[in-house]
């Protein structure tokens, strides 16, 4: 059930706005650093960071020869993770993670049977699969 609410604020809320016409890849997802007041951006093979106190001042901070289906930024252990296409097996995704930085990124050595929705808790991926049953 979905119920509709009207908040009534008396002061004034700072917004910005991101530019992004100079990025060949179009943005498919984002995630926010709120410890560090940072937005995480992804396109299709690129990671890019951007100051929320400085909306123009993003910048990519990881490329990857392979397609992100999918990213996650877990806040607490302060890591982003996401999957890509397993090139043997396209019905398996791999899992990546770096650092809220991207200095350490590494493979996970995780498959996974689908690119979303998945999530880390303590130490622990969790995804969702749903099984196809042929009827007869």
């Amino acid at each position: 059930m979905y119920t509709p609410i009207t908040c009534d604020i008396s002061y004034q809320i700072k917004m910005h706005s991101w530019s992004f016409n100079n990025i060949s890849n179009r943005i498919q997802s984002m995630e926010i650093d709120i410890y560090n007041r940072q937005i995480i951006f992804a396109t299709n093979y690129e990671f890019l960071i951007s100051n929320m106190s400085e909306p123009n001042s993003t910048k990519v901070v990881y490329s990857t020869d392979q397609e992100i289906k999918r990213f996650i930024y877990d806040t607490s252990f302060q890591r982003i993770f996401w999957t890509t296409v397993n090139k043997t097996n396209d019905r398996m995704f791999l899992v990546y993670t770096c650092d809220n930085e991207f200095k350490q990124c590494q493979d996970t050595s995780i498959v996974l049977p689908t690119a979303w929705p998945f999530a880390f808790f303590n130490v622990c991926i969790f995804f969702q699969f749903i099984s196809k049953k042929l009827l007869s």
